[in-house]
């Protein structure tokens, strides 16, 4: 799962779709890029921008970010995989993607990546 924030605007969590047992390689991130979809499960989205929301203040994110997480279903646990503090930007990646689900348009995306007074 990935989910962006920039300038404390969280957006919505993604859950990366790839098959049962199909690891998450560069390849697959960046070159053949799967599907995403928001997550689906209200309870589990919740805990994720939590969690992701307690991260980005643990890191002092002043700028942008995407927060990844690794989910055990059968666990129910939540496993913090990374944030990187220079996510793509591009309209087509999982960071707007993010962003745009949580009804930040992409011209409103733009201005908060540029402009040091948005907010």
């Amino acid at each position: 799962m990935t989910v962006g924030i920039v300038r404390g605007r969280m957006g919505l969590p993604l859950r990366i779709l790839l098959p049962e047992g199909r690891p998450y390689t560069f390849l697959r991130k960046y070159v053949l890029t799967p599907d995403r979809e928001v997550l689906a499960d209200s309870a589990l989205l919740e805990r994720v921008c939590e969690t992701a929301r307690a991260i980005a203040c643990l890191f002092r994110i002043d700028w942008a970010a995407w927060i990844d997480f690794l989910y055990d279903p059968l666990r129910e646990r939540l496993c913090f995989l990374e944030c990187d503090v220079a996510p793509l930007v591009g309209p087509a990646s999982a960071f707007a993607h993010s962003l745009t689900a949580a009804g930040i348009t992409r011209r409103e995306q733009l201005r908060l990546l540029i402009d040091p007074d948005a907010a």
